[in-house]
């Protein structure tokens, strides 16, 4: 690549559809992350249970839709416990969160409207003082 050229970063968001885990506030939570970061790609299901775990599966996903960074949402004890891993596929490192307290964007008003400059490019305009 060019020297200094920083390439875009593509995240890539997880969660487990559960009809008994995942509620509507986990959902949402979700969504609020796809709003706030610029390059996302969503998959919708992941099935631990055919996978011994998550990390070759993600690390391939990762790998399949070019993505530098993924999120992945677990929910536990019947959506009580909501867990957000952060991880740089495919070698790491990987960090677990213990999610508390989520509230919604909407919740918040009108200061988190989200990314204001989703899909937008930068705009340099110089005027005389430039050369001065």
């Amino acid at each position: 690549g060019r020297a200094g050229f920083i390439s875009s970063v593509l995240t890539l968001l997880f969660h487990i559809i559960s009809l008994t885990r995942f509620n509507a506030r986990h959902r949402h939570l979700l969504t609020d992350l796809m709003a706030l970061l610029p390059h996302t790609h969503k998959e919708s299901k992941l099935d631990t249970k055919k996978n011994g775990g998550y990390n070759l599966l993600l690390n391939d996903l990762a790998e399949l839709h070019s993505c530098n960074v993924v999120f992945f949402l677990e929910a536990r004890k019947r959506g009580q416990d909501l867990y957000l891993w952060l991880s740089l596929p495919p070698n790491g490192p990987t960090i677990k969160f213990h999610v508390t307290n989520i509230h919604t964007m909407g919740e918040m008003g009108t200061g988190f409207a989200g990314n204001c400059l989703k899909g937008g490019r930068g705009l340099v305009v110089f005027d005389r003082s430039f050369d001065e």
